[in-house]
């Protein structure tokens, strides 16, 4: 079962059931997701009981692994980057902002039972800054299909695709 945004719907058919959860737009869209979802994610464990809850956004989504660890749901949580050090790359450089997502994050980590980390630097971080048991975390680096995807010569994509050479593509 996926807890989505209610931002629109996924048009591929899927082996499981996807529900799909009220959210505003907006700068805060992020927070307010985390706030609907409060509700639609208490009556989920209360009805279906899962044992196993995985989570891929932690940095503001402590007060739900909060209520997953209330209820004894494992909470694995997917680690995908050191969010204080990605906000500074961001260009955020309000100190509160800054301390907040800092905290936040540190908190989500530890309420978690197990992290995957995508890469080593990240490991590392999650063990020696943010003091986690090395037994509870994993490294599952990202990959590449090598048989599906093949490094090409950029100029030849780009006069196949007919796209100026020199010029900006995004996608």
């Amino acid at each position: 079962t996926l807890l989505a945004p209610g931002l629109g719907r996924y048009p591929k058919k899927c082996n499981f059931p996807i529900y799909y959860v009220p959210c505003f737009g907006g700068r805060l869209s992020p927070h307010l997701y985390i706030i609907s979802l409060l509700v639609p994610l208490l009556l989920f464990i209360l009805v279906r009981r899962p044992r196993v809850v995985y989570v891929s956004d932690y940095t503001f989504s402590f007060p739900l692994l909060l209520l997953l660890r209330f209820f004894g749901c494992t909470v694995v949580v997917e680690v995908n980057g050191v969010m204080a050090r990605d906000a500074r790359r961001l260009g955020i450089v309000d100190p509160f902002r800054l301390f907040a997502i800092d905290r936040f994050s540190k908190i989500g980590l530890r309420l978690a039972s197990k992290l995957i980390c995508v890469s080593e630097e990240i490991q590392d971080y999650v063990v020696s800054e943010v003091g986690i048991d090395h037994e509870s975390v994993f490294l599952i680096p990202n990959g590449v299909n090598t048989e599906m995807f093949q490094v090409r010569d950029r100029e030849e994509c780009r006069e196949r695709l007919n796209l100026r050479v020199g010029s900006f593509t995004v996608g």
